[in-house]
């Protein structure tokens, strides 16, 4: 027996997700959010609760996404066959690419030294760029330093001194 003003199948699907999307609407006073951030092979992972239109919760949330955006300096040296192989203009290239400030340059004693910042995300990437190197080259051995945050850099450059900068 069929019924003339049943509701198809399609229908009662539909109404179900309009139903249980004004259900999540009215429940949106709570929010829970997790956020997750990858730097130097380790997670901060952490969970925090608002209730929606708290200003205070709002701009606490805000000011952690700044700090956890901010800035990043590292001073690296990379070790083996990186001098004579276009090491400091591909990563002059990668680092440009990435949206990296510093500068790289050649060592007396035949390894690469460079200073970078950015966004810790891309920090990173650069530096896991230096540990593959370009190539023609063979990196051995990659040593990273954290750097105060005195200067800001405008640029990437490949600079062609020695001595301490």
């Amino acid at each position: 027996m069929r019924l003339e003003n049943a509701p198809s199948a399609w229908a009662l699907r539909n109404e179900k997700k309009v139903i249980e999307a004004s259900l999540r609407a009215r429940q949106s006073d709570l929010v829970t959010n997790v956020v997750r951030n990858d730097i130097d092979d380790t997670s901060i992972s952490f969970s925090y609760n608002w209730w929606a239109g708290s200003e205070q919760a709002w701009d606490a949330f805000c000011q952690w996404r700044r700090l956890m955006n901010a800035p990043i300096r590292r001073r690296v040296i990379i070790s083996g066959r990186v001098q004579g192989v276009c090491f400091r203009a591909y990563a002059r290239d990668e680092a440009r690419r990435l949206g990296i400030k510093g500068w790289v340059r050649n060592l007396p004693d035949g390894n690469v030294e460079s200073v970078i910042e950015g966004e810790p995300g891309a920090v990173q990437a650069m530096i896991q760029w230096f540990h593959q190197g370009p190539p023609y080259g063979s990196v051995s051995k990659v040593t990273v330093w954290d750097e105060p945050m005195d200067e800001r850099f405008g640029d990437f450059e490949i600079r062609y001194s020695y001595g301490r900068m």
